[in-house]
């Protein structure tokens, strides 16, 4: 049992607790990898303020700034700056700006090495295409119809989410695809290709709902792209229009955007279907995750299609409720392929082509849906970055999410944030993220402190044990200190009830009684007890007043009267004015009037004089014990002074009371003289007072 309790009361032991509430309570970042907020921007560009794209046009590793703005008569407007807001080009167009409804898109699609900036606008119920190569041929396409667009409560019911510059033709020029998403109206709800160079442009059939381009794949390896992506259930439609809402469709568009084979209906209210395709050495595979939401008890499944839409394998998922959806997503680590069953509890798993899923994350819940992918740290490889803006929060994922690290970014709003990726030469990059008119720069690196993660922790646990070690040193400094004050209250106390003393005097006390001298009998008794009384009810006590002490000291006197007869006389001269409620230590007077008596008086031949003397000056007060005893030399050579343990407990206790009340406390021992030189006595000045 010692054993144990040595164990646990071990400060090794103990200094865990405190170094692990320490680490947790005092973080310090030691992730992996950290993300800075560099800089933060008001745009305010523009009438009603404007978006800010960073977008390297010239690929010379540093990106200009693309503001999407309204110019001062509020038509829609590009002006595109160097870094250093130098100005390289404004451009004006005759249609409004729909910032709420749209965003901008970039890329090169004739792969002359100047990319472009594409964006919508309107006039009236019509939508319109533009797009400027700045750092090129300049205006490309102005005010391009595309299509008219319904109002629903006098709103614009449409948007414009989805965008790619895709070769659907084979032909080595781009077609700048995209999708309009009506809500409640009938039309549009189609994916449109828009041919740069012709200016022409083709829609898909007529269908109530339609997939937003989530992936593009030669399926079928014919040469062709097709496109995959994701329905969903709004139930705006008539369940009698051409692939209405109400259901979600197996569909897959091919490059003249004709449907690649003939939609397949999941008829249950309540579904998403997410298709994303799969190539492999192998074989050519389409992975559906069909995510039923609705109130009939449906099973969410994991669906396996051939390159021909044809089903060869499905799995059912289960989940604890149907608040906790499940998502697919493709994304391509280093040029090669994975897709990714997303689940609300936090879980990532890789579908493979034949259908099978394993776990590769576990943890905090990932938004599905990227928002980037860049090499954010220039280490060769890129990350992906998922954004929770309801939450305020950035995640960003390393290769096949071994590595997933979030970050708080504090700029929290329900619209769309506008994200881009700022290059900076050879320096890091940065994130760029703008929420309303705030733009915020952030940068994402290897954090070097990751490598100081242990040397951290021993560190905070040598705090620790250090930090218990003290408190175990005062902890038993303060036991020795209270063991010595309780010594040196016994010490006190036993030289109160000193056993020479007490026989002593009822020795004398009873001779009294035997000369039946009643009067001197009872007040030798009187004063006895009285001495008895202080010891015992304050045995606890290691100060008492001055007034108590000199009473005592009285009593002990009169006591050693009654014993010593004549030998003596004394006197206590004080005067009315002075503090006699001052608290000193016990004996402070006594202990000298004792050895005054003892080792002065009584072996002298004559009698002698003892005279207690107590003065006061402001808060200072002096005690004098004086007495015409053979002085100390005399009493060292007659071998009567005593062991001197009566001083050294006067040192002690003087000691304490200067560290317990904070009040300074000395004496001195004097050797006096007479006339020729020869001892006279002794006296001794104790002096108490002062801070």
């Amino acid at each position: 049992m010692k054993k144990l309790i040595n164990i646990i009361t071990s400060p090794f032991l103990i200094a865990l607790p405190i170094a692990f509430a320490l680490i947790i309570f005092i973080p310090f970042n030691f992730q992996k990898y950290k993300l800075d907020l560099i800089d933060q921007l008001n745009v305010d560009k523009g009438k009603d303020g404007a978006d800010l794209y960073f977008y390297d046009f010239d690929k010379d590793g540093i990106s200009e700034r693309c503001y999407i703005c309204s110019n001062t008569i509020g038509n829609a407007a590009i002006k595109i700056t160097r870094d250093d807001h130098s100005i390289i080009d404004q451009y004006n167009f005759d249609t409004k700006l729909i910032k709420e409804l749209s965003k901008a898109f970039f890329g090169d699609y004739d792969n002359n090495g100047l990319s472009e900036v594409y964006f919508f606008s309107m006039e009236d119920d019509s939508v319109f295409l533009n797009a400027v190569e700045p750092l090129g041929c300049g205006y490309l396409l102005k005010n391009n119809f595309i299509t008219t667009i319904n109002k629903v409560d006098d709103k614009l019911d449409f948007r414009i989410r989805m965008a790619k510059l895709i070769d659907l033709d084979n032909n080595g020029l781009k077609d700048f695809v995209f999708k309009i998403h009506a809500c409640f109206s009938l039309q549009p709800r189609a994916i449109y290709k828009f041919d740069i160079k012709t200016k022409c442009i083709e829609r898909t059939p007529e269908a109530g709902s339609m997939i937003s381009i989530y992936s593009v794949e030669d399926i079928n390896d014919d040469g062709y792209l097709e496109l995959f992506g994701t329905s969903n259930t709004t139930g705006n439609l008539p369940t009698t229009f051409p692939y209405h809402d109400s259901s979600v469709w197996f569909m897959v568009i091919d490059h003249n955007l004709d449907f690649f084979f003939e939609p397949v209906e999941f008829s249950e209210y309540g579904a998403r279907l997410a298709l994303r395709p799969l190539k492999s050495n192998k074989s050519n595979r389409i992975i559906a995750l069909y995510d039923y939401y609705g109130k009939k008890n449906i099973k969410s499944k994991l669906l396996l299609y051939n390159e021909k839409g044809e089903l060869i394998k499905k799995k059912t998922l289960y989940k604890p409720t149907k608040n906790k959806y499940f998502s697919l997503e493709k994304i391509i680590w280093n040029k090669d392929p994975y897709v990714y069953l997303f689940s609300k509890d936090g879980t990532i798993y890789n579908v493979s082509s034949d259908l099978d899923y394993d776990i590769v994350y576990n943890g905090e819940y990932i938004s599905d849906y990227i928002y980037m992918k860049g090499d954010f740290d220039n280490d060769g490889f890129d990350e992906a970055l998922f954004l929770r803006k309801r939450e305020s929060k950035i995640q960003i994922a390393r290769f096949n999410f071994d590595q997933v690290d979030s970050y708080d970014f504090n700029l929290k709003s329900e619209k769309e944030p506008i994200i881009s990726f700022k290059q900076n030469g050879e320096n890091l990059p940065n994130i760029a993220i703008q929420i309303e008119n705030k733009l915020s720069l952030f940068e994402y690196s290897f954090n070097n402190w990751y490598y100081l993660k242990v040397p951290y922790y021993v560190f905070i646990y040598i705090l620790s044990l250090l930090l218990v070690y003290i408190i175990q040193l005062a902890q038993r400094y303060r036991m020795q200190q209270i063991q010595k004050m309780k010594e040196l209250q016994f010490q006190v106390t036993m030289n109160q009830l000193e056993p020479h003393f007490i026989l002593n005097s009822l020795n004398s006390i009873g001779l009294s009684i035997l000369k039946e001298d009643k009067n001197q009998a009872y007040s030798g008794f009187s004063k006895f007890t009285n001495l008895i009384r202080s010891v015992l009810s304050d045995r606890d006590s290691m100060v008492l007043t001055l007034k108590e002490e000199l009473e005592l000291s009285d009593d002990y006197l009169k006591v050693q009267k009654i014993r010593h007869k004549e030998k003596f006389e004394y006197k206590l001269i004080y005067s009315d004015k002075i503090n006699l409620d001052v608290i000193i230590p016990k004996m402070t007077i006594r202990n000298f009037v004792e050895n005054a008596i003892k080792h002065g008086i009584l072996p002298d031949k004559k009698n002698g004089e003892l005279k207690i003397e107590v003065d006061q000056n402001d808060n200072i007060f002096t005690i004098c014990v004086k007495d015409t005893g053979i002085g100390r030399q005399k009493a060292r050579d007659l071998k009567t002074s005593g062991t001197g343990k009566g001083l050294h407990m006067i040192d002690e206790l003087f000691i304490w009371f200067e560290k317990t009340y904070k009040k300074n406390i000395s004496y001195k021992i004097v050797d006096l003289k007479d006339s020729n030189g020869d001892p006279a006595g002794t006296e001794v000045i104790i002096t108490i007072g002062g801070n």
